[in-house]
């Protein structure tokens, strides 16, 4: 038997003793003999179920119409099956009933991430802003750059464009993380500009003459939530905004300056 459990040592054909009574009765309500082969059976059903069909002990226990409270402590204490770690045990549920993101879009768009040392290469558009203003993090640096694909990886999916296209260096520029979500799936030049980019050893610098996709309602939530977070502070010559929950720099006040027009 492939269990990772120690082996009860008795004969298969002796009888389960009746103090096990847990067992005898999950024996019974399943249908196997209620002996030491009946039990080899069970244990290595339960075993395949969970490590062969990625099930969870309760998917397990409903699919059985077992009554007991905790079967995975069951699983464990009285079939000696270990039960696997949290996480995993979560992805392989997610594989199981389809929600894991492992289409071929998702394995598209991973494909088109960025790579690259974002401080490599120095005539990406918006690096000054990058070595200004460093990488974005949501907590330690929300004022922080992003690399943005100009071309989106949405619209490279679109229009089945190359993975190698979309992820090369060419296709970066530096934004903040508001103006990446305001962006979100538009693309900046034509595959054709890109192309040209690469072969010349040339860096995007010209207007987001954009190519809109229809923003989806999670998009706007997501927008929507993200600047729910923060706040506009103003010095009465510049203008900021950081997170809400940080403390405001000495000489500023929450609000907005309006430039006014030069006489």
């Amino acid at each position: 038997m492939n269990l990772i459990y120690d082996v009860v040592k008795h004969p298969l054909s002796s009888p389960i003793p009746k103090k096990f009574r847990g067992v005898l009765k999950a024996l019974s309500h399943c249908g196997y003999s209620l002996d030491y082969y009946g039990l080899s059976i069970f244990r290595d059903f339960i075993y395949k179920e969970i490590y062969i069909y990625n099930k969870s002990p309760e998917t397990i226990k409903n699919e059985l119409s077992i009554t007991y409270s905790d079967f995975g402590m069951f699983i464990k204490t009285s079939l000696g099956i270990k039960l696997k770690d949290l996480e995993i045990a979560k992805r392989d549920s997610r594989i199981n009933n389809g929600t894991a993101l492992c289409n071929s879009k998702s394995i598209y768009k991973n494909e088109c991430k960025f790579t690259f040392n974002p401080y490599l290469y120095t005539d990406i558009k918006g690096y000054h802003l990058l070595i200004k203003n460093g990488m974005y993090h949501p907590i330690n640096n929300p004022s922080g750059m992003v690399r943005d694909h100009i071309i989106s990886k949405e619209y490279g999916w679109k229009h089945s464009i190359s993975p190698k296209l979309i992820s090369n260096h060419h296709n970066c520029q530096y934004l903040t993380n508001l103006e990446n979500l305001k962006k979100g799936t538009k693309s900046g030049m034509s595959v054709k500009e890109l192309e040209h980019l690469i072969a010349n050893n040339h860096y995007y610098n010209i207007p987001n003459l954009s190519v809109s996709l229809p923003k989806t309602d999670l998009h706007k939530k997501k927008i929507s939530i993200t600047n729910s977070k923060y706040m506009s502070i103003t010095n009465g010559s510049e203008n900021k905004r950081v997170l809400k929950n940080t403390d405001i720099p000495f000489g500023y006040t929450r609000g907005m300056t309006r430039n006014k027009d030069k006489k």
